[in-house]
C-alpha cells in the first residue's frame, strides 16, 4: 500500500510539476507562433500608410501652394487687360484655380491628421505590448 501511494504520489507531481511548464510552452508557442507575427505586420502596414499619407499630404500642400501663386497671378491680370473677354477668363480661372487650392490644403491637413493617428496607433500598440 505504501508502494502504491509512492506511486501515486510520483506520478501526481509529474503531472502538476509538468502542467505549469507546459502551459507556459503552449503560450509562449502560441505568441511567437500567432500574435507576434500579427503584432509585425500590424506595425509594418502602419508605417507604410503613415508613409504614403506623408507623401501624398506634402505633394497636396506643393499643389495648392501653386495653385494660390497662380490664382494670384490671373487675378492681378485680371485688372490689366482691355479686353472683356481675357478679363472674365482671368478671373474664373482664378476661382477655379482659388477652389482647387482649397481642396488640395484641406486633403493636406487630413492626410498630415492621419500621419499623427498612425504615429499614436503605433506608441499605443508598444506601449500596451511592453
Amino acid at each position: 500500500m505504501e508502494n502504491a501511494q509512492d506511486n501515486y504520489g510520483a506520478e501526481a507531481e509529474s503531472v502538476h510539476g509538468d502542467a505549469p511548464s507546459s502551459i507556459l510552452e503552449t503560450k509562449i508557442t502560441m505568441f511567437r507562433d500567432l500574435v507576434q507575427p500579427a503584432f509585425v505586420q500590424e506595425t509594418e502596414d502602419t508605417l507604410r500608410y503613415r508613409r504614403y499619407w506623408s507623401k501624398a499630404g506634402n505633394i497636396a500642400d506643393i499643389l495648392g501652394k501653386l495653385c494660390i501663386v497662380v490664382a494670384t497671378i490671373l487675378a492681378f491680370m485680371t485688372f490689366y487687360t482691355d479686353d472683356d473677354k481675357p478679363r472674365k477668363g482671368c478671373a474664373f480661372t482664378s476661382g477655379v484655380l482659388g477652389i482647387i487650392a482649397l481642396t488640395l490644403m484641406y486633403f493636406e491637413a487630413r492626410a498630415k491628421n492621419s500621419v499623427q493617428e498612425s504615429s499614436n496607433r503605433i506608441a499605443e500598440m508598444y506601449k500596451n505590448s511592453a
